[in-house]
């Protein structure tokens, strides 16, 4: 004969201890690999951002062989996106960093770099000299809202070698004016 006792059953499923303690170990390991998923997500915004400067780059030298100055259609300086998009790039690129993004074009005399609204877009110190001013026909991206560490990542990206100084090289960064960063000039 054989005994059953009451409230002791024999059940196919997980007791409430062991599904708390499996929740508890998903949790840790969603807590530990979280960072490093947005981290690579960040990682590639910058990256794309680096792809689309050098295609931007690559439209706008275009742009100068065939019109032999880095002007707008209308002559003047300004805006130069309209004037790439279809022949030299396909469209100008969203930013990945930023809440907007202009190509412009400016003539300069290596005069103007004193404060003002164009100043952080035609002060790029190319050299490493101290010489800060571009002198002639200048093309920069200027974009708004980018933060001080999305810059220094890439700045690493775009000038290993320079560091991550705010006011070097092609990239400029101020916190009220934003980035510019410096495409080409003749």
């Amino acid at each position: 004969m054989i005994w059953k006792m009451k409230g002791i059953r024999n059940s196919d499923g997980f007791s409430l201890i062991e599904m708390i303690g499996v929740l508890g170990v998903i949790a840790l390991l969603a807590a530990a690999l979280a960072p490093k998923v947005f981290q690579s997500i960040t990682d590639a915004k910058h990256m794309q951002f680096v792809k689309d400067v050098s295609a931007i780059e690559t439209g706008v030298v275009a742009y100068y062989k065939d019109k032999g100055t880095l002007e707008n259609a209308a002559g003047t300086d300004g805006d130069l996106g309209a004037d790439l998009i279809g022949t030299y790039i396909t469209s100008v690129p969203v930013p990945t960093v930023a809440t907007a993004m202009t190509l412009s074009t400016i003539t300069t005399d290596g005069t103007a770099c004193s404060a003002g609204a164009v100043a952080i877009g035609n002060s790029f110190d190319l050299s490493g000299a101290g010489t800060p001013c571009v002198v002639g026909q200048l093309v920069y991206l200027t974009l708004t809202d980018v933060s001080l560490s999305d810059f220094t990542a890439i700045d690493a990206l775009m000038e290993p070698d320079l560091g991550a100084a705010v006011s070097d090289g092609r990239l400029k960064w101020d916190a009220t004016d934003g980035m510019a960063v410096y495409i080409a000039h003749n």
